[in-house]
């Protein structure tokens, strides 16, 4: 038996059944008419920004990181609780300037930006946080040419890390921001050039959970500018101290203590330095805001015993929910928080595997779980998944669907083709809907995806995403893990002990990087080919988690 995550706070049962936005689960379903479907509370989605207002220092301003979750009745809702949103897309701009919302209000951060993207920014008056020389370069001169004065905010890549965090995006190599050393000389560049300067946006990592990390880590962005504004001899008009802000995802997981956080920067707001005085502060989040008002819903379809195990089989899975699932082999897979949504004041009295209607072995949303016994017809409510971060952006960003409006406050996606060497590829079957109750208390929103490998077109579409996703799979694992040797544990480790590496040998190292070399070779072939390849790759991986938990 595996433990579930925790369940987040805020939800309550009505007749013994999941409810959300004062509604029960079953009636979303009946809404949507079909499942699986996600459903985002706009209750507990204002009660985060209220509790977090109230915890935070009142000179602190709140962005909104819209890559979070961008889905257009949620993002005009989250618009008008937010100070400011940040962008990290030209799409993305589009989708801001949808809500009505005031672009002198909105930054765009993230490298890579292209000059059609910067033009827009610019001629709309939105904040660019610079991720590199060049890039200013190219926006100032995109500025000449247009005539207008940019607004330009520099991108630090500080000398520390958010500790604990469950991504580190600065501190070190990264492709964000611009190292620390050499932001006061841009900053004398951008005031020599007449550019509106906007100060300094540093952001060290995501998902964490401990107090004294988010506290450390603040204080010393308060530092770091301190120190870049005295170099380069400014004082900063803003500060965007990034965020950081987790939530809990996994057993033993414990919520972030705002308190403390808002506590610490109190005292450090009360004592700011001269080139901090007059600034704008900003913290900006976007799983913290959003993400523990998410929910997914997933109706059992099929209920089965093998070998002595249970298995509750959905009409969901996999293809909506990486994170959930596993991420295509995590070494050791930790349940996200899932509850059986029609049973949710019921007693657990079984351990059952909540798994999906893919094919391949790792397509599970709870493993060996203690859970109330499910009945086909029941739904289940995975948790957590307010953001699209969860795998679901990934495949969305693949099709540029078109939005249309329905009456009752039903929004739907036209399914997506798109023109590939002459001709027609139905690539992705995407559809969406919006669900509105009352003022709109909860949004629902409908995915439909390719659900199995039998239908050509569908087929061939599957098996290229795939081999996008394996090809990637294969240089990651091939660089990263061959040459430390992790072979075999895959191979012949039958529990997860950190004391085998004096036991590794090069001849199962070589035997691991041949395992993915063959792979791609099989992927080259035919997709036929290919999607026997991914079974037999996922079943390793299935291995791997066999050998890992004993």
């Amino acid at each position: 038996m595996k433990p579930l995550g925790p369940i987040p706070a805020g939800y309550a049962a009505i007749d013994g059944e999941l409810a959300i936005g004062g509604a029960r689960v079953s009636h979303w379903a009946e809404q949507a008419e079909k499942t699986p479907l996600f459903v985002y509370s706009k209750e507990l989605i204002a009660q985060r920004f209220a509790d977090l207002r109230a915890a935070m220092p009142e000179r602190l301003k709140i962005n909104y990181a819209i890559k979070a979750n961008s889905f257009a009745p949620l993002l005009a809702y989250v618009s008008t609780l937010a100070d400011g949103l940040d962008i990290a897309s030209g799409g993305e701009l589009d989708m801001v300037r949808a809500t009505g919302f005031d672009l002198g209000r909105v930054s765009f951060a993230g490298p890579g930006k292209r000059d059609a993207e910067l033009e827009a920014a610019i001629a709309a008056g939105v904040t660019l946080n610079l991720e590199s020389e060049a890039e200013a370069e190219r926006a100032l001169a995109i500025a000449a040419r247009l005539q207008k004065q940019p607004r330009l905010a520099v991108r630090v890549n500080p000398d520390f890390e958010l500790k604990g965090s469950g991504m580190k995006m600065g501190g070190g190599p990264k492709p964000f921001g611009i190292d620390a050393a050499r932001v006061p000389q841009l900053i004398k560049r951008i005031h020599a050039a007449g550019a509106d300067f906007r100060g300094l946006h540093i952001f060290t990592g995501s998902q964490a959970l401990s107090a004294d990390a988010v506290i450390d880590m603040q204080a010393k962005v308060l530092d770091c500018a301190d120190r870049l504004a005295r170099e380069a001899g400014v004082t900063l008009p803003k500060l965007n101290m990034g965020g950081g802000y987790g939530i809990p995802y996994f057993p033993g997981d414990e919520p972030l203590d705002i308190v403390a956080v808002g506590e610490a920067l109190e005292a450090r707001f009360a004592a700011l330095p001269d080139t901090l005085a007059d600034a704008e502060l900003f913290i900006e989040l976007g799983r913290y805001l959003v993400g523990e008002a998410g929910v997914y819903l997933t109706r059992i379809v099929d209920r089965k015993d093998s070998y002595g195990e249970t298995y509750l089989i959905t009409d969901g899975g996999l293809h909506h929910q990486l994170a959930a699932s596993g991420n295509f082999g995590t070494v050791v897979r930790r349940n996200y928080p899932v509850a059986i949504a029609s049973r949710f004041a019921a007693d657990a009295e079984e351990v059952a595997n909540v798994v999906g209607c893919l094919c391949p072995p790792l397509d599970r949303l709870a493993d060996k779980a203690y859970l109330p016994r499910a009945e086909v017809g029941d739904l289940v409510a995975v948790f957590c998944l307010g953001t699209l971060f969860t795998g679901f952006k990934v495949l969305c960003g693949l099709c540029q669907v078109g939005q249309r409006l329905f009456n009752g406050g039903v929004i739907g996606f036209d399914n997506h083709f798109f023109q590939r060497d002459g001709r027609q590829v139905y690539f992705w079957d995407l559809g969406q809907c919006f669900v509105g109750h009352g003022d709109l208390d909860v949004v629902a929103f409908f995915p439909v995806f390719i659900r199995h490998f039998d239908v050509g077109l569908h087929r061939r579409a599957i098996a290229g995403l795939f081999k996008m996703l394996l090809h990637g799979a294969i240089n990651a694992f091939l660089h990263c893990f061959a040459h430390n040797l992790l072979a075999e544990l895959l191979f012949q480790q039958r529990h997860w002990d950190f004391t085998f590496a004096e036991t590794l040998h090069l001849d199962f190292g070589l035997r691991f990087g041949q395992l993915f070399v063959d792979l791609g070779l099989q992927l080259s072939c035919c997709h036929s080919d290919g999607i026997a390849a991914f079974q037999t790759f996922v079943q390793r991986l299935v291995d791997l988690h066999v050998c890992s938990i004993g």
